[in-house]
């Protein structure tokens, strides 16, 4: 059962959520989105295919899709470091390679983390 958006909280497709008085059940659309999560003008209807409703809706989703991206490429750099570290044989400059390469695949890992934070704090501040 995919996890999709309705209103300002994420639901489990097939649940039943209470908005205003009003009961709905959340379908999965395309790509997540609940249906009906479009955005119209007059009788020119835009589908939003990014489902963010706010500011902090979109930053969210962008950081939901640097964890995507980012979280493999981690791993790989990871046992990349560790291949450096085992073929460097003792020869000072693969090993510091190995360490910088470590360190900036931690230190990306951790603004990848903080960009939930960021996106938190611009939630407060913005409400």
């Amino acid at each position: 059962m995919p996890l999709v958006f309705s209103g300002n909280v994420y639901v489990y497709a097939g649940t039943t959520v209470t908005e205003g008085g009003g009961t709905t059940t959340v379908t999965e659309g395309g790509g997540g989105c609940p249906t009906g999560a479009t955005q119209t003008s007059g009788s020119v209807s835009i589908p939003n295919p990014l489902c963010a409703k706010s500011f902090t809706d979109l930053a969210n989703t962008i950081a939901f899709f640097m964890l995507k991206v980012a979280s493999p490429i981690a791993i790989i750099m990871v046992i990349w470091s560790g291949l450096l570290f085992m073929t460097s044989g003792g020869d000072e400059t693969k090993v510091k390679s190995a360490k910088d390469t470590l360190l900036w695949t931690i230190v990306a890992i951790v603004v990848i983390a903080l960009s939930f934070s960021v996106t938190s704090i611009l939630n407060s501040l913005l409400k």
